[in-house]
């Protein structure tokens, strides 16, 4: 039998490519006949476009909500160049194989290496990818790394941010496999066509503020911050897999990087330990059927910032749990660290695992407080480059000593007695 891997190389090795036979456009974009189907571009802004690619016996698609975008369709010989203030899309007349750069040209986003290509198995995008490029997002789940370079990703939630400055989100499949053990695949299971949004985005925060265009995020139902029954799950929010602390950890920070919102957990079916409290104190939306001693007034303390960010949300896209590489993404040492997170832009969180008395913390270029009762400042470690961060801790368990090491290598230890 031949496997997924086996699959996805086979379809995007040697694909046939479809010439340009004729094209056209308007303020939303562009259309392009071609000899083996069609292809669109629509504009969603000036840094983000929708790509469809569909063959002859492709099913009819729903098209993109309409936007009227300023820019420029250039037949520039063996290339369709369209251009806005931030972007241009180069479109090869032979292959319709796809360009996108910068506009002011000095630095290539993404490029197609081989033409898109379908079978009965699915579609097949073949991209380029740089020396030093990190992938995050595909959904929550429960990897080590927070970088998906080198591995083969199996999502259902294919929202993909770069470290090279873009992001993309696929659909058109219930289910899609990357492959980036020695590039950048993506197999769209049993799909008919290409179909995928590409944001361009310096940091991961302006990826997720254009992907919001997209799929937005309604806040209703979501400024409740008491301890929920099972089985009142909001709509927006997104049950974390995983039984430990550091899985769940892990999961967030996974979650959080594919543009999901607002992570949920159900204590019923997790143990009980200091960590998972701690967690528990944090999380947007908890699940359970009696809360533990201490966990509500905790959370109550907490519930200015959960309002803030909740409001951060739908406003901006971003989820409220920031992983450190979306809060500091020019920190390549932040990679490294799927273990904390950020509640927001201000709560440093880093949880005990399971049957830990003490443990590690990355500072990132910062200072960090401990909260006492009232979330306040009671001591504090220099690091970094002199940026403020606070710790959050389990009410009852509140002894927390940092100390911090040189610019880049900051290791806070944090004591729970």
């Amino acid at each position: 039998m031949i496997s997924r891997r086996d699959t996805l190389a086979l379809l995007c090795g040697a694909p046939l490519a479809a010439a340009v036979t004729n094209w056209s456009h308007d303020q939303q974009g562009a259309r392009f006949e071609l000899t083996d189907g069609s292809g669109e571009i629509h504009w969603i802004s000036a840094s983000s476009f929708r790509v469809v690619r569909r063959w002859p016996d492709s099913a009819p698609h729903t098209r993109s909500s309409e936007h009227s975008v300023d820019f420029t369709a250039t037949d520039a010989g063996e290339h369709v160049l369209l251009t806005t203030k931030y972007l241009s899309v180069r479109i090869s007349k032979a292959s319709f194989r796809l360009k996108v750069e910068t506009t002011a040209g000095d630095e290539v986003l993404l490029q197609e290496l081989t033409p898109a290509a379908k079978s009965t198995d699915g579609t097949c995008l073949n991209f380029g990818s740089r020396a030093d490029e990190e992938y995050f997002g595909l959904g929550p789940r429960g990897d080590a790394n927070l970088s998906a370079r080198g591995s083969r990703v199996d999502s259902e939630w294919p929202l993909l941010i770069s470290s090279a400055g873009f992001g993309m989100f696929h659909s058109g499949a219930s289910r899609f496999d990357f492959d980036f053990s020695g590039g950048h695949r993506v197999l769209g299971r049993q799909a008919d066509r290409v179909d995928y949004c590409f944001y361009y985005g310096p940091s991961p925060k302006e990826v997720l503020e254009e992907h919001k265009q997209v799929r937005p995020m309604r806040a209703s139902g979501l400024y409740d911050y008491g301890v929920r029954k099972p089985g009142l799950l909001p709509r927006e929010a997104t049950m974390l897999p995983g039984a430990t602390v550091l899985d769940l950890v892990r999961a967030a920070n996974h979650a959080a990087m594919s543009g999901l919102h607002v992570p949920a957990i159900d204590l019923a079916r997790l143990g009980d330990s200091s960590g998972m409290r701690q967690l528990a104190a944090v999380m947007p939306v908890v699940l359970c059927p009696s809360a533990p001693a201490g966990l509500a007034q905790m959370r109550a303390k907490l519930a200015p910032y959960f309002v803030t960010y909740v409001q951060e949300a739908d406003d901006r896209g971003l989820p409220m749990l920031h992983p450190l590489p979306l809060q500091f993404p020019a920190d390549r040492e932040a990679i490294k660290h799927n273990d904390a997170f950020l509640l927001g832009d201000e709560l440093l969180v880093a949880p005990l695992t399971e049957n830990a008395t003490r443990r590690q913390v990355y500072l990132p270029n910062g200072l960090v407080d401990r909260p006492g009762d009232e979330c306040g400042t009671s001591r504090t470690a220099a690091g970094g480059r002199g940026s403020r961060w606070r710790c959050a801790a389990d009410a009852g368990e509140e002894r927390f000593d940092c100390a911090a090491g040189s610019p880049g290598r900051n290791h806070g230890t944090a004591l729970f007695p």
